[in-house]
């Protein structure tokens, strides 16, 4: 079995080896670029003094061609044309004097830049040496402290290991002592649950035998006629804690005031538009002319809707009014809020007929979209007037400086109403805000 001795060693050695074989790596490759370059630079030397040895031939054949021209002269003195071409010679040899002198001083310029790379890879190395010296000293130093530290732990383990032998001993009769305490304990427990067993099976027994069946029948009755009432107490209690409590919503419903609101306002991004389109380039109306009889079909809708709902709920009552109640203060708890759950639920059945007839309603007539807009507008007017409260469509037109709280500015703003574009909605008459109306600042 390894120890932990020899396991921390092991990966000390590991981590030596690890840190080694990185440095050497980083050496070899650094190196290898350092040889690369002194390649590069020793081919470029070579191929400057072949450059140098070809313009150093050239200028000796030129000065021999030099010496010639200058024999022949010698030997046709007096010659023009001989004279030319040695001063044609002459020039050649001064550019080729000059190519030479331009070609040595680049090569001098290389050879200074090779050493200055030179000197620049050695401190480089240097350096990388030198950090690689202390990275490994500070490694050695920290296996050093860690040997020692397992020393040190190993010759604890082995002070307790002795101990722990010595007193062996002593402690063989006392946990002896303890493990009949324990062994008694148990089969006191063993004893103990085999009574309880057998009274819970005496009192399981007793259960099943048969009571008396005429207590046995009227206690089922009580918690019958129990349940029943705290069934009907439970339902008189929510109709009376719902009736004309707006903030208690029926998340089942669908056209509950929330979602009432949404479709407003889409009614109004959707069909509205639409609409006031149709009514611009069909029968040429002007924008605010346009506005303004989309507003008035909007508000004739909720006037149609609400007069409807409560002709509805009139006529629902009105066989409970004809036996006398005519205070619907006087009826049974709940009623009331029965009768116009009733006409919500008719309500469904009934929009789209109401919608046809509140659009026969109209006195002008209407192209296709604004038909489509005026049936949209009814129907949900409808929905909004059989809430209970109904929700409320503020139609008037707003006095008074511009109210952002109320009203969005339609296209213009401005400290004054010009005309209104959309009414505001409430959750009921007075009530909190559903959506903002937009009205034409000026």
């Amino acid at each position: 079995m390894v120890t932990l001795e020899e396991r921390l060693k092991a990966e000390l050695e590991r981590q030596k080896t690890d840190l080694e074989k990185s440095w050497k790596k980083e050496l070899d490759k650094l190196k290898e670029e350092l040889e690369t370059k002194h390649k590069e630079y020793k081919k470029e030397l070579e191929k400057r003094d072949n450059t140098i040895q070809d313009l150093s031939s050239k200028l000796a054949k030129k000065e021999e061609e030099i010496r010639l021209e200058s024999s022949s002269s010698q030997q046709a003195e007096g010659s023009k044309e001989m004279q030319e071409r040695l001063n044609e010679v002459k020039n050649e040899k001064d550019q080729t004097n000059e190519e030479l002198k331009q070609k040595t001083i680049e090569l001098e310029r290389i050879t200074i830049q090779l050493e200055e790379e030179k000197r620049k890879h050695s401190a480089e190395l240097e350096e990388l040496k030198k950090k690689y010296n202390e990275e490994k000293e500070i490694h050695e130093k920290a296996i050093t402290e860690k040997t020692e530290e397992l020393e040190k732990l190993a010759s604890q383990l082995e002070d307790e290991k002795r101990k722990t032998i010595d007193n062996k001993g002593v402690h063989e009769d006392g946990n002896l002592k303890k493990i009949k305490e324990l062994e008694k304990s148990i089969e006191e427990l063993k004893t103990e649950n085999k009574e309880l067993q057998e009274d819970f099976e005496k009192r399981i027994q007793l259960k099943k035998q048969p009571k008396p069946t005429r207590a046995s029948d009227d206690v089922s009755a009580l918690k019958e006629e129990n349940e029943s009432l705290k069934n009907r107490l439970s339902q008189l209690a929510g109709a009376k804690l719902t009736e004309g409590n707006p903030n208690i919503a029926d998340l089942s419903d669908k056209n509950r005031p929330i979602n009432l609101a949404e479709k407003f306002s889409e009614l109004y991004d959707n069909e509205w538009t639409d609409a006031l389109e149709e009514l611009m380039d069909s029968e040429k109306k002007s924008e605010e002319e346009g506005i303004d009889i989309l507003f008035h079909i909007v508000k004739d809708a909720y006037e149609f809707c609400s007069k409807q709902s409560t002709t509805l709920y009139k006529s629902m009552t009105k066989g409970i009014k004809d036996l006398g109640l005519l205070d619907e203060k006087m009826w049974p708890q709940g009623l009331s809020k029965q009768i116009k759950d009733h006409r919500k639920s008719i309500s469904v059945l009934v929009s789209n007929n109401l919608s046809k007839e509140f659009l026969k309603s109209q006195k002008h007539t209407v192209g296709k979209a604004t038909s489509k807009y005026a049936e949209a507008c009814a129907a949900l007017c409808w929905f909004m007037c059989v809430q209970d409260p109904p929700v409320y469509m503020d139609p008037s037109v707003p006095k008074g400086n511009f109210d952002t709280d109320k009203y969005r500015a339609y296209t213009k703003t401005g400290k004054d109403y010009k005309y209104l574009v959309w009414p505001p909605l409430y959750l009921h008459k007075e009530g909190p805000m559903l959506g903002k109306g937009i009205a034409q600042g000026k």
